[in-house]
């Protein structure tokens, strides 16, 4: 129930502020689906790339060969973690405050803040619930940390698609699934194959930065432009 609490809160101001409309407007991006194929592929397999990537760089370092279910077994992960976590979080981080921090900061800076706040969300559930014992705190700051460019990158899909919000909540849910599939037998609550994730994903998002020179595909709106 606490993951819902973004979407929740989102859909509470929506209301406050605008009514019937607010809400309106805040949930339609959940329905257009009619975006370029490239985008779901990119929201879909991403996550599964990036966790593929870091599964055999583990092995390479560590020596160490991880247990796997069958591979359909992802694809029921990912759509049993979409309405427990990603959905009602992405009504809220990206659906409700993405937009309003881009209206006063860079697309970057709108991130960076919303990354902040994203991941320093996720310490009274991992806090209570991760089952890291004494390496807890390290397990967060690591979630913690990766917060950041996954807020870079999400942006990035959010702006390049029309604030698509559905492909954002595939982008998270795949990105949830995968690492949930590729290092849920980790041995030892060994954090180095979520520190190698974490990494590619910083570097995915410095590449996203440096090739939309800094936009991450928002386009300024005409009103706003001449204010």
């Amino acid at each position: 129930m606490a993951t819902w609490a973004p979407g929740l809160v989102a859909i509470t101001l929506a209301i406050v502020h605008r009514r019937r409309q607010g809400l309106k407007e805040l949930l339609k991006p959940l329905v257009q689906f009619r975006r370029p194929i490239k985008w779901y592929f990119f929201a879909l397999f991403c996550g599964s790339v990036v966790s593929l990537i870091s599964f055999y760089t583990y092995k390479v370092l560590s020596g160490k060969v991880l247990a796997l279910d069958p591979p359909y077994s992802l694809i029921f992960i990912i759509l049993i973690v979409i309405p427990f976590s990603p959905l009602w979080e992405e009504i809220g981080w990206r659906g409700y405050a993405l937009p309003l921090l881009q209206n006063k900061y860079t697309p970057v800076t709108a991130s960076l803040i919303l990354g902040f706040f994203w991941g320093l969300w996720h310490l009274p559930m991992y806090m209570a619930l991760s089952n890291y014992g004494d390496k807890r705190m390290l397990f967060f700051m690591i979630v913690f940390i990766g917060c950041f460019p996954l807020s870079i990158l999400l942006s990035w899909v959010y702006n390049n698609t029309k604030q698509s919000l559905l492909l954002c909540v595939l982008f998270h849910a795949g990105v949830d699934g995968s690492v949930g599939y590729f290092f849920q037998n980790l041995p030892n609550n060994d954090l180095m194959p979520l520190a190698i994730v974490t990494g590619l994903f910083f570097s995915m998002a410095a590449g996203v930065i440096i090739i939309s020179k800094g936009k991450l595909g928002y386009l300024v709106k005409p009103k706003e432009a001449s204010a």
